[in-house]
């Protein structure tokens, strides 16, 4: 049930979620970064 279309979100919209709707968003999020690792900058450090 990810967000399957484009959006426009705002800081204030992502507020007015339900928590059900947040996790979906964290969930569709990190799916999208862990689908392209290396687009990721990771510090010397790490």
């Amino acid at each position: 049930m990810g967000l399957e279309h484009k959006m426009e979100p705002t800081i204030q919209s992502v507020f007015e979620l339900s928590t059900a709707e947040k996790l979906q968003l964290v969930e569709d999020l990190w799916d999208d970064l862990a689908a392209n690792p290396e687009a990721i900058p990771v510090p010397e450090s790490h």
